[in-house]
């Protein structure tokens, strides 16, 4: 199943009234993430898992965008926050099969860059 059809099927349940048995905010989902985890696990992930550098600069660029208005703008500002980091590459991952994600991404300018090759277990 790819992640569209995973956000559809939330989408179309919710018209029914069935509400997700996931958190949808991320609040939420990482109260319930907290709560499932050792203090020491826990410490470990909320830090960023590192040296926090990515998790701070990552939660600072999306405070300030929203997917949900103008597509393009959030492109723009993700292009401009990046120059500002001094960013060479900006990335984005896409399954194969999400053809309005990867037409999305064409249209702002990006293109393949890496095959990577996965194996399910």
């Amino acid at each position: 199943m790819a992640f569209g059809d995973f956000q559809l099927e939330i989408y179309l349940k919710g018209l029914s009234g069935v509400l997700p048995s996931m958190p949808m905010s991320f609040a939420e989902l990482e109260a319930r993430a907290q709560s499932a985890m050792s203090p020491s696990i826990w410490s470990y992930v909320a830090g960023g898992a590192g040296d926090e550098r990515t998790q701070r600069v990552n939660v600072t660029a999306f405070e300030t965008v929203s997917l949900h208005n103008d597509r393009h703008s959030y492109f723009l500002t993700l292009q401009a926050w990046a120059k500002k980091q001094r960013c060479g590459l900006i990335t984005l991952a896409v399954f194969p099969g999400n053809t309005r994600a990867l037409a999305l991404y064409e249209r702002n300018g990006f293109g393949p860059d890496l095959l990577r090759m996965a194996r399910p277990l």
